[in-house]
């Protein structure tokens, strides 16, 4: 695993952007790592049109002040002595420096004309500009964007064919995912960009004077047929990027040329070379990572509103009840983590557990001092594999995976386990469409299955669904269940499902009570335990209205509400169920509750992300009241609080959350522990973690 840390390292290097766009930072440190791997290859192939985009007619107006430097493009009063002689010493090579436009100017200088220049530039985003072709386009929308800021003059775009044109002017983040997200059936034609242009001289109209000139462009791809009556708008624009992509090759990346136009004619070609197909997939899916923005100082003393959750799926790390985690990681390196206390506890043993380590000869556990130690696992995601479901057994060391692959007609559910001291099994396959379950996972989201004699899991809308195979099987078998209930919320080890009004429901535990509810429902389990908590839920709940919960057995607090909370305890029994309504500020959230016969103890976190100081407090309820009767606070984060997310209690009474890195992945795990009633703070990084862990090979995994 160090190799494959050194390589993150390297790989983050390799993405760095030229100084150049340096004006463009805001908007390039947002991209995705994928996004980002696309982009610079085409920035770095664009840099040699800078000189024919920047020559062409960068002194059009303007007194003549002198001679710059040398150029490709000039008038032939400014040629080079030397290229002359060529024209009778060898006319031939002569002929052909010029026509291949090798042959050197002198460039001359003017001062500063009194007329401004304006870059127009139109893109048209046909479906001849999909795929690979979207990527080079917004190579080309930056590039430009560079040349205009060199000039120090104003760019404006648009896409088209639009009915509701907008012209814009900068490249920003919301603009740019506009343009990505943007779908045409149709080219553009001349009467899209006349229109395109009226627009532009309606909103632009202190623009539009006779002090100003403009540079209009248009980026495309060529190939298609130029009629009379539907001629190639690439070939009427006197200013052009044109886009030729080659055929593709088995199991080679993708190539194409870059035609740069001037004035009607092809000034220079590059040919440009494309990541492999899953990182252009990836780059589009997912053109930006999520905003990290840091919020002190910004926000006023009322707060922020916590958001909602947006999914049921516990984010960045997963604990399954015996000190075992998962960490998911979307950058290099992309995948899975897995590992447990005892390997944390071991950790001081470092010159020992590399003994060790070399005598047990590859196994995951480890002997030292009379204790055992597990190593960690690392398993790797494919580029193009979404996770469907994992589960990290408690009783043996058995690690289950569930992926869902491929697009269109390679679409499939792969699913394999790893057992420690077993040979790896070939992966489960089932060839089926299931890319739209998993589509709107969101990054970082770890989804948990329930494995006994098949697989249960849940989709991303939170719909349940059972993977199952046997021997008689030829393939194994996908059901989705739709009467079945949907969930609501897990953190990793309880987990809320909903059920409808006036539903009977059997309750389990001791009391065998049979009850009826007048609305809806939802119930609380605990892995594949028999025993389940019933409550009522207000109508219309879900996870894209949740705000918080926390959860203990026979008891949980829910908000759906900025700043309102409700508790329930007592699901067992629907006569003896108690509920309490409260308020906290909207910084605010309940990270974990217990239950006292009906009265709560709150452990409540004040966001910082959100106005909050990052107190870490129990408030304990006591009777029907809904304000607290007694307050402590247990720790208070310092400037390191501005880092942490995900904070929940761990189901052994501890807490937890992690810091990111500046890709949004996980860096170091922040666990509280109790000792002698006050809570220390421990962190844990993950790289060293990753050094350690034993790295599973996907491809024997997954195919």
């Amino acid at each position: 695993m160090s190799e494959v840390v050194e390589k993150t390292r390297k790989e983050e290097a390799a993405t760095e952007f030229p100084s150049a766009y340096a004006p463009f930072l805001p908007v390039l440190d947002r991209l995705s790592h994928p996004m980002r791997t696309a982009l610079k290859g085409h920035l770095a192939s664009l840099e040699a049109l800078f000189n024919a985009v920047q020559s062409r007619d960068r002194h059009l107006l303007g007194d003549f002040e002198g001679v710059g430097g040398l150029t490709h493009r000039g008038e032939l009063s400014r040629i080079l002595q030397s290229e002359l002689l060529l024209r009778t010493e060898a006319p031939m090579e002569f002929l052909r420096r010029l026509a291949e436009h090798e042959t050197l100017y002198m460039e001359t200088e003017r001062s500063d004309p009194s007329e401004k220049l304006i870059f127009r530039l139109i893109i048209a985003a046909g479906p001849e500009l999909m795929g690979h072709g979207r990527i080079v386009a917004l190579a080309g929308l930056i590039f430009l964007a560079r040349v205009a800021h060199m000039r120090k003059t104003e760019l404006h775009w648009c896409f088209l064919p639009n009915d509701r044109v907008h012209w814009h002017r900068e490249v920003s983040v919301g603009s740019v995912k506009k343009f990505l997200k943007f779908v045409a059936f149709a080219n553009p034609d001349e009467a899209d960009i006349e229109a395109a242009n009226d627009i532009w001289a309606q909103v632009f109209k202190d623009k539009n004077s006779a002090d100003m000139i403009f540079q209009d462009w248009i980026i495309g791809a060529e190939g298609r047929d130029d009629t009379v009556d539907h001629p190639d708008i690439l070939a009427t624009t006197s200013n052009a990027l044109a886009l030729s992509m080659d055929p593709p090759g088995t199991g080679e990346a993708r190539t194409g040329v870059l035609d740069l136009k001037r004035r009607r004619a092809s000034v220079k070609r590059v040919r440009l070379e494309f990541p492999p197909d899953v990182t252009c997939v990836s780059a589009l899916n997912r053109p930006f990572d999520p905003i990290r923005a840091d919020l002190s100082g910004k926000i006023n003393q009322l707060g922020t509103t916590i958001p909602t959750e947006k999914g049921w799926e516990p984010l960045y790390f997963s604990s399954n009840g015996t000190g075992r985690f998962i960490v998911r990681f979307e950058h290099f390196p992309r995948g899975l983590l897995f590992f447990d206390r005892s390997y944390l506890a071991g950790r001081e043993f470092v010159h020992a557990r590399s003994q060790a380590r070399r005598d047990a000869r590859g196994k995951r556990s480890f002997q030292v001092n009379d204790q055992t130690y597990r190593e960690p696992i690392f398993i790797p995601l494919p580029e193009d594999a979404q996770l469907a479901g994992v589960h990290f057994s408690k009783s043996k060391s058995q690690i289950n995976v569930l992926l869902q692959r491929g697009k269109g007609d390679n679409e499939r559910l792969v699913f394999n386990h790893w057992i420690e001291g077993a040979n790896m099994q070939p992966p489960r396959i089932k060839k089926v469409t299931s890319a739209h379950l998993f589509a709107k996972q969101r990054p970082h989201a770890i989804p948990f299955l329930l494995t006994d004699k098949l697989v249960y899991g849940y989709t991303t809308s939170g719909q349940p669904f059972t993977f199952k195979w046997s021997h008689a099987l030829n393939e194994p078998s996908i059901n989705i269940l739709y009467k079945e209930k949907r969930i609501l919320k897990s953190d990793g080890y309880f987990h809320v499902t909903l059920f409808e009004p006036r539903t009977q429901v059997q309750h389990e535990g001791p009391a065998g009570v049979i009850g009826s509810f007048n609305q809806p429902g939802m119930q609380l389990g605990i892995g594949l335990k028999k025993s389940k908590w019933n409550f009522p839920i207000e109508p219309g709940a879900n996870f894209e209205r949740l705000r918080g919960a926390a959860f203990c057995p026979g008891g949980t607090a829910m908000s759906f509400h900025p700043g309102q909370w409700k508790f329930y305890s007592g699901g067992l029994n629907i006569d003896e169920m108690s509920e309490l309504d409260f308020e906290l500020p909207r910084y605010e959230r309940v990270i974990a509750i217990n239950d006292d016969h009906g009265s709560p103890r709150l452990t409540v976190y004040s966001d910082p992300l959100h106005g909050g100081d990052g107190r870490f407090q129990h408030r304990w309820y006591h009777g029907s009241t809904d304000k607290p009767t007694e307050v402590r606070t247990l720790y208070k984060f310092g400037s390191s609080s501005q880092e942490i997310r995900g904070l929940r209690q761990l189901p052994d009474n501890q807490f937890a959350g992690v810091a990111l890195d500046k890709n949004g992945d996980p860096k170091s795990l922040v666990v509280l522990s109790r000792q002698n009633s006050q809570y220390k703070k421990e962190v844990i990084t993950f790289d060293e973690i990753l050094t350690d862990a034993i790295e599973i090979d996907a491809e024997k995994m997954f195919g």
